[in-house]
């Protein structure tokens, strides 16, 4: 019976949009009003005695900066701000590197000098990374071109260390110190990114989503690139609980809008596809689509085409037309046989492929121009002699137009948001490429694979970038910088 009520009680409420709730807008909005309205009062009650109290004087003033603030729109996130021990050190005192000759790498001498005049090529800066990174916004700002970090993921398993103690599980300003501890470097990050710059940051669940709000408050919603999903491990659990976490995010940043990330150089596996059956001599190609999107705007290029086996007019499909303009069609189709141009009165089945009442009058189809056995001979010489034109009849020459496209022409593969471990490695890769190198045991505990790292300097750097990874971590970004310079001498 209460049901019943309930139900009667909602189709009363019905009229002021959802079942029994009145629609009030903006309520951020009605609150800022409300408060602005009120500190109003409070500033006409203080200039009536303000004079020469120089209390109500300094309260106005006050009053002033409340509304201010109290007028600001709101949008993303909101965090207790905290300080770090090494805040307050900076306040007094300039950080200043000293060199280490101990640590020179043998080979790199010479790149690796610390002189009055300017910073190595290559070098390592070891000490905490706020007094490094505001060293290097003196001699490096604008300059860098590619920052990788790895962060700690703050997971409250005492694995982030802050302010010279343990972040855990039961500090209850455990994401607050984070955020605090990531917006003073990015927004350093940021003044060290030169115009090209880009920044892929990894991060795990925990903070993937505070992350996100941060960057776009520091680095700008606009500069957003990717969440890229870097599938971490190549084997499930059976004793797995819950939905099994296998990636992590990789958040990219650029610098400006519209950065374009490089593309990725093709592999044997890519190219199977591409073969060159009639010995044409640009190389291998293989088979793509004859047509091109956009008909309705491109109407001049909605004709038929005749077939030289068939004698079938030939049309685009629904919506499309054909990639090139007819004179160039026409060019290509008489390395088939002879054609010619000639109005066959099939506007309406053009005004039907271009979705359109009325298309564009005079646009004649491409027809063959000697009879129809006489063209077949002639397009048969031609498919079996081999290099064939461009636009091409399938199935040999039993079906439609497709067009040929040409591997030298494919370049690279454009990057995806999805990162496999067959592609870019795992973490117990990335375990085994330390422990290779320190004598079977891996000195850190969640490493990169070089092989990851590798995939994000081919997509955004080159040669002449300038690389940057003040989270150095187990010194993969080095390693795999490194090992770029060596195969191209970049």
């Amino acid at each position: 019976m209460a049901k019943n009520d309930f139900a009667a009680k909602n189709a009363k409420g019905a009229k002021t949009g959802r079942a029994g709730v009145s629609p009030v807008g903006n309520l951020s909005k009605a609150r800022r009003e409300r408060l602005v309205a009120e500190v109003a009062e409070i500033r006409a009650y203080l200039e009536k005695s303000a004079g020469s109290d120089t209390n109500a004087t300094r309260l106005l003033a006050f009053a002033a900066e409340l509304e201010k603030e109290v007028c600001g729109k709101k949008y993303g996130l909101v965090f207790e701000e905290h300080r770090e021990r090494v805040d307050v050190e900076l306040m007094e005192n300039i950080p200043v590197l000293a060199e280490d000759k101990r640590r020179y790498v043998a080979g790199d001498l010479t790149q690796s000098r610390i002189d009055a005049e300017a910073l190595p090529i290559n070098f390592l800066i070891e000490g905490d990374n706020l007094a490094a990174l505001k060293l290097l916004v003196k001699t490096h700002r604008g300059k860098i071109d590619l920052i990788y970090i790895d962060p700690p993921y703050n997971t409250g398993n005492r694995d982030f260390i802050y302010n010279d103690s343990y972040v855990d599980k039961t500090d209850t300003f455990r994401h607050s110190k984070w955020l605090s501890f990531m917006k003073k470097r990015l927004e350093i990050a940021k003044r060290l990114m030169s115009d090209k710059g880009v920044i892929f940051i990894s991060i795990d669940d925990n903070e993937q989503a505070a992350l996100k709000l941060l960057c776009d408050d520091v680095l700008g919603t606009d500069n957003f690139a990717a969440n890229i999903a870097w599938q971490r491990t190549y084997s499930t659990r059976n004793d797995s609980k819950g939905i099994v976490n296998e990636v992590e995010h990789i958040l990219v940043y650029s610098r400006y809008i519209g950065w374009q990330p490089r593309k990725m150089p093709r592999t044997a596996e890519m190219d199977k596809k591409y073969k060159n059956p009639d010995n044409d001599p640009r190389g291998e190609w293989r088979s793509d689509n004859a047509y091109a999107p956009n008909a309705a705007t491109h109407q001049g290029m909605v004709y038929a085409i005749q077939h030289p086996f068939t004698g079938d007019m030939l049309y685009p499909t629904f919506s499309s037309c054909w990639r090139y303009e007819q004179s160039d069609m026409l060019e290509i189709m008489n390395g088939w046989c002879q054609y010619e141009l000639k109005d066959i009165g099939d506007d309406e089945k053009r005004a039907e492929i271009c979705g359109v009442a009325n298309v564009r009058k005079g646009v004649k189809a491409i027809v063959l121009a000697r009879p129809l056995e006489e063209s077949s001979r002639a397009a048969t010489e031609v498919l079996k002699r081999g290099q064939w034109p461009r636009f091409f009849f399938s199935k040999n020459g039993k079906g439609g137009i497709a067009r040929k496209t040409y591997l030298d022409n494919v370049g690279g593969l454009p990057p995806t948001n999805l990162w496999e471990y067959k592609d870019v490695g795992h973490t117990d890769e990335a375990k085994k490429e330390l422990m290779s190198i320190f004598a079977g045991k891996s000195p850190f505990d969640t490493p990169k694979p070089v092989r990851l790292l590798t995939r994000i300097l081919l997509i955004a750097s080159d040669k002449e970038s300038t690389i940057l990874d003040f989270f150095a971590g187990s010194g993969t970004t080095g390693h795999a910088v490194m090992k770029l310079n060596a195969e191209d001498g970049g």
